[in-house]
């Protein structure tokens, strides 16, 4: 009997805060990557993210963002004036949410939904039906490790993710981000597409993605060389 292969490491994974682990992140980036982070915190205001810019920041000696620290404040401030009537998890946002999911939870989950309907985009930009995007990401996550937050998160259906993309995301396809994917190298491309396992995709239409990238990456070298 053939040994079951472990699952492939997925290039984004869930639950492991990877803010800027690369050896390749000089100081000055993680600083700067920290600011842009603390400036999204600011319109999201999602209480899982402040906490993990906070531990972020104490974890690699850099100042916390302005907008943490007054998040942080305000909430403490809250607190006390109400003489711990109300729990510090209410005032930072951390009480039970839609369908009584924990803060955490309900924060990875919207994590989970973005990372794989970003894969769903990047497939139909290429060419694919949403329908055979739909299946080909259903095998990526059953394929790969991507869910470490031990909260069994759990992978979407092929009929699930097709739905909430055509809701979600399939009024953006028209959009310069998808026009920049179409504009990828046929070696981008294939390197991509080589992501998922071979039975992700219907006869052909790997091939055929190939073989429109080849083609788009010809002619356009043809017109680099005309004068």
């Amino acid at each position: 009997m053939n040994k079951l292969q472990p699952k492939k490491k997925f290039l984004k994974e869930i639950g492991q805060f990877e803010l800027l682990r690369s050896k390749y992140f000089t100081d000055s980036d993680r600083l700067q990557c920290l600011e842009r982070m603390g400036r999204r915190f600011a319109r999201t205001r999602d209480p899982i993210e402040g906490l993990e810019i906070l531990c972020a920041a104490e974890r690699m000696n850099l100042d916390i963002p302005e907008p943490v620290i007054a998040w942080l404040a305000k909430a403490s401030a809250a607190y006390l004036k109400g003489r711990g009537n109300d729990s510090m998890d209410k005032q930072l946002g951390l009480t039970r949410v839609q369908g009584n999911d924990s803060a955490l939870r309900a924060y990875h989950l919207k994590k989970r939904d973005s990372l794989f309907m970003s894969e769903m985009f990047v497939l139909c930009s290429l060419g694919m039906s949403i329908r055979q995007a739909s299946v080909a990401v259903e095998s990526l996550m059953a394929d790969t490790e991507w869910d470490h937050t031990g909260l069994a998160l759990g992978n979407l259906s092929a009929a699930t993710l097709e739905d909430r993309y055509r809701k979600l995301w399939r009024p953006k396809q028209s959009g310069k981000n998808a026009q920049a994917i179409r504009n990828w190298s046929y070696e981008t491309i294939r390197s991509h597409l080589d992501r998922f396992p071979r039975h992700a995709f219907e006869v052909d239409v790997k091939q055929r993605l190939l073989r429109q990238a080849r083609l788009s990456a010809t002619n356009k070298f043809t017109e680099n060389r005309t004068p």
